[in-house]
């Protein structure tokens, strides 16, 4: 489980549907965890504050109401999401950030790619709730594994929501004719099953052959199994953030599952 002893998710809230559903999936992950909820909304002038904050006091005394047994806070931020998400987690030590995005058709590439951008703002993990998404147990993570390390980068947090709910972990990977990139693949998946073996979660393995993109076969694989959660690593160092179309077409699927990930390239080991 976590290395540190709270556990605390941050929720930024824009006062919208989607920062409404990260919120009601925080309250749910935090039911079994234990952990604070914390609220940050953004502004971009000191003069939007206090409204704001009458806003946000607001929230959170419904969401109290209902779930009177989950610690909840919040505070309004002047400055952009870019920044003030990692400075607000840094001060309320949080573990993971839920955030909230829309999945439009037509708006993918945009909005996977502002969702990518707050992702790398930070070194923390991210789970990303679309509006509408349905709140319910997690019993099946799915878990794609390819040819890089970085695609591991994932697996404390997996192993902390397997754990936390008692799930299983579907560990898929693209089929390699190349023989060098099948046994890279072979390894990373090694990786991962010693570790899941270590921390008693069960686990299922699938290659995945034939045509189209690894996107499209982790969430048709995703859908067949009923899914509730898929876990990615992203690495986007040195490259154009609207370029990585995996991690986008993940967090904007059209099934609306949640989606876990981090940076590959800062993320640290200690938060789970």
């Amino acid at each position: 489980m976590s290395n540190q002893s709270k556990q605390n998710y941050l929720v930024p809230h824009d006062f919208s549907e989607v920062g409404d559903a990260a919120l009601k999936y925080a309250v749910n992950l935090a039911k079994k965890s234990l952990a604070e909820v914390y609220l940050v909304h953004i502004v971009k002038k000191e003069s939007e504050k206090d409204a704001a904050k009458a806003k946000l006091i607001e929230i959170i005394k419904a969401c109290k109401a209902k779930n009177p047994n989950v610690k909840l806070g919040g505070s309004v931020k002047t400055g952009n999401i870019f920044d003030d998400i990692a400075s607000t987690a840094k001060k309320v030590d949080s573990n993971l950030v839920i955030l909230g995005t829309h999945g439009a058709k037509g708006m993918q590439k945009v909005l996977g790619s502002f969702a990518m951008k707050v992702v790398l703002s930070t070194n923390l993990p991210f789970l990303i709730i679309q509006a509408d998404v349905v709140v319910s147990t997690v019993d099946k993570i799915v878990f794609p594994v390819d040819v890089g390390v970085e695609s591991l980068q994932i697996m404390n947090i997996a192993t902390y929501m397997a754990r936390l709910f008692d799930a299983e972990i579907h560990l898929v990977a693209p089929s390699q004719t190349d023989n060098m990139l099948s046994r890279k693949i072979q390894t990373n998946m090694t990786i991962v099953a010693r570790q899941l073996k270590k921390n008693e979660i069960e686990y299922k393995t699938k290659l995945m052959a034939g045509s189209g993109s690894f996107t499209t076969k982790s969430l048709d694989y995703c859908k067949k199994i009923k899914g509730n959660m898929i876990a990615i690593s992203v690495n986007n160092e040195g490259q154009v953030i609207s370029l990585n179309k995996f991690a986008q077409g993940i967090i904007t699927n059209d099934d609306k599952v949640p989606a876990l990930i981090v940076n590959a390239i800062s993320v640290k080991s200690t938060f789970f």
